[in-house]
């Protein structure tokens, strides 16, 4: 059973996740009540627990892992495949808490909409302006043929006034 409890995180410590978890530098200021303060309840420790997300790219699979090499949150089958051979994997739970790593889903997502919706303006302002320096173009062209046109005129004139002195 874990002997201590974070607050923050909302999750069980042993004696070796508690020297861990004042390790990290994302939870070393959480708040740890001790056993007499909290009735222990589980080990933490052990395989990953999922954290009530659903992984990106597994649909059917819960997230357990964060991918501190890619910053991607991932699940079981990400970690045993496309992440396996990344150094840094961490329990999501250990690192902060269901609620924080829910949120944080969450936040992505809104992310990734906001990303796309750029991404539609970028292709959308990216065709503008090659209509625009189509039409620029064509409009310099224009001017460059109205010019050839002057300078002709200018020339005949010149020509014609010069044969009548």
């Amino acid at each position: 059973m874990g002997r201590h409890h974070c607050v923050d995180c909302d999750e069980y410590l042993c004696k070796i996740w508690l020297t861990s978890h004042k390790r990290i530098r994302l939870t070393a200021n959480h708040n740890i009540l001790q056993g007499s303060k909290f009735s222990p309840v589980k080990l933490h420790g052990g395989p990953s627990q999922p954290v009530g997300e659903f992984c990106e790219f597994h649909k059917q699979e819960l997230v357990t892992d964060i991918c501190m090499t890619h910053r991607q949150i991932i699940c079981g089958k990400c970690k045993t495949s496309k992440n396996r051979k990344c150094a840094d994997l961490r329990k999501a739970t250990d690192i902060c808490g269901k609620q924080a790593v829910s949120r944080l889903q969450s936040e992505l997502k809104v992310l990734l909409i906001e990303l796309k919706v750029l991404e539609q303006k970028r292709t959308n302002d990216v065709e503008t302006l090659s209509h625009e320096r189509e039409a620029t173009i064509k409009e310099i062209q224009d001017l460059r043929k109205q010019f050839n046109l002057l300078f002709d005129r200018l020339e005949e004139n010149n020509e014609g006034s010069t044969t009548h002195c």
